[in-house]
């Protein structure tokens, strides 16, 4: 994660809300572009694109969540 002052204010949370049950991974960091990428069970790994203010990223079609990691810029 890149220190940014806007970034303690950034908050993520999970959910399985994505096609078949997938895992989700969602951040919200208010006044500053984001980006965050999803570590699946399967190992995969997907990043979203830099968003202003708030990004998600999801597991393939029923593959659960495991961690995630944003960035801010």
């Amino acid at each position: 994660m890149t220190p940014t002052t806007a970034a303690d204010n950034c908050s993520t949370w999970f959910d399985n809300n994505g096609p078949g049950g997938a895992g989700r991974a969602h951040t919200k960091c208010p006044g500053v572009y984001v980006q965050i990428t999803i570590t699946c069970v399967d190992g995969q790994r997907n990043t979203s694109a830099w968003r202003y203010g708030y990004a998600k990223a999801e597991c393939s079609y029923g593959v659960d969540w495991e961690s995630a990691v944003y960035d801010t810029k």
